[in-house]
């Protein structure tokens, strides 16, 4: 039986050691093949990581001479593929933000010495003063070592902003770095082979898209909305020789009854972790879930209780306790589902790019423009969704009674029943 690859999100270390792989190799085939910029947002823990270190083994090289030339990947759907030359070697630059940014200083420190690391892995010596000014010179120097385009992988582009979402002034002292940072991409197109970036919030986040705005947005393209996740097919074949001692483990402690079925099972999989979607058509599990389901012997909110979205939710109802209950998640146009400034942070762009809500069905208008309507994608999420957010709207009113926002008082007092119609129903509309 497969192992089941908890925390690893290292191809080399899954394909060789035998654990849990979904084949992504036909989404990384149809994108490497040829030169490319990319962006794509998923919330977090749904396999970005794992996608980019697959890009990174993939434009490495066959790591041994003397075996196939596939390398990792023989075994694979791309491996078939005769006309993609695996021998061939490109420089890679892979970065991972999820730097230290409590301060300007240390965000900027920690891109140097991430740098700076990859700069004696290749024996160089750069110049420049700045992060930009040495990711500019690093890319330009391999270029020139090896003869061949540089590929750049980018993982949480966004973490030192969204990270610090709760605190306006460093989070936007951090975009204007990361904008400088990130814009040396696009002045260095010429020595580029690939770059893919990823992140949770997509790139119109704090004015990022202008260092950015070369990258083509695979967000929610049709054609790779299935590039992260599993699968129902992809779900049957990593876990169906697994599924038979879950149920068992699942009836020994009670949590299925002892007349369940295995398709009992893929039922309940699916109410809890099936479901999101980023076209309307494609349903995936949450990769996440999935894995800590068959380590235990119970359905639970795993990937929820990582609180994926706990400051974006806290932003939300910071500057409006009920923007959520309010919003109408049906007829959202492309640039509402995309856009996320820090000040003025919309519940559905957040909750979109953060996994709590997702995309049930795309229609036109009548210019053809696209109109999404988003729900909450499972029973995994749904319930702690709205325990967070009654808890908070009822701290709200016991810490702000007379606040502005929702002058509840000031309703009472003039007789207002427009607006207390208006109030109870969005209170009632926030229970589940």
């Amino acid at each position: 039986m497969k192992k089941l690859p908890v925390s690893i999100q290292t191809f080399k270390k899954i394909t060789e050691g035998g654990y849990v792989y979904a084949d992504k190799t036909k989404y990384v085939y149809d994108l490497a093949r040829d030169e490319g910029a990319y962006f794509l947002s998923r919330p977090r823990r749904f396999g970005k990581s794992l996608l980019l270190s697959t890009f990174e083994a993939l434009f490495s090289g066959a790591p041994d001479p003397d075996g196939p030339p596939q390398g990792l990947f023989a075994d694979l759907w791309i491996g078939r593929e005769l006309d993609y030359d695996f021998r061939q070697k490109y420089p890679v630059i892979t970065l991972n933000m999820n730097l230290n940014s409590r301060t300007p200083n240390d965000l900027e420190n920690a891109l140097k010495d991430m740098l700076q690391t990859i700069v004696e892995t290749h024996s160089l010596k750069i110049t420049g003063s700045s992060p930009g000014g040495m990711l500019d010179n690093l890319i330009t120097k391999l270029y020139k070592k090896h003869g061949t385009g540089v590929v750049v992988l980018i993982d949480e582009y966004d973490s030192p902003v969204s990270d610090n979402i709760d605190n306006f002034d460093l989070a936007e002292t951090n975009s204007v770095i990361l904008k400088n940072f990130y814009s040396n991409l696009k002045s260095c197109d010429k020595y580029l082979r690939f770059v893919f970036v990823t992140g949770v919030t997509r790139c119109a986040f704090m004015g990022l898209s202008a260092g950015l705005n070369h990258l083509a947005d695979l967000t929610i393209d049709a054609k790779h909305a299935g590039i992260c996740g599993f699968t129902r097919q992809e779900l049957e074949d990593c876990f169906s020789d697994l599924l038979p001692e879950l149920l068992r483990r699942m009836q020994d402690v009670g949590n299925m009854p002892h007349g369940a079925t295995l398709e009992d099972m893929w039922r309940e999989i699916g109410l809890w972790y099936d479901g999101y979607s980023w076209d309307g058509k494609t349903r995936l599990y949450n990769p996440y879930s999935l894995i800590n389901l068959f380590l235990g012997d119970s359905f639970e909110p795993f990937w929820m209780n990582l609180d994926p979205s706990a400051k974006m939710l806290s932003e939300i109802l910071a500057n409006d306790p009920l923007a959520v209950t309010r919003d109408r998640f049906k007829d959202i146009s492309t640039e509402e589902i995309g856009l996320a400034e820090v000040g003025s942070l919309g519940p559905v762009p957040a909750l979109f790019q953060t996994g709590m809500l997702t995309i049930d069905k795309i229609t036109y208008a009548a210019n053809r423009s696209k109109l999404f309507t988003l729900r909450l994608p499972n029973e995994e999420v749904t319930p702690k969704f709205y325990a967070k957010f009654s808890s908070r709207l009822n701290e709200y009113f016991k810490t702000s009674p007379k606040s502005k926002k929702i002058d509840f008082y000031g309703i009472i007092k003039d007789k207002n029943a427009a607006d207390l119609s208006i109030l109870i129903n969005s209170i009632f509309g926030s229970i589940p």
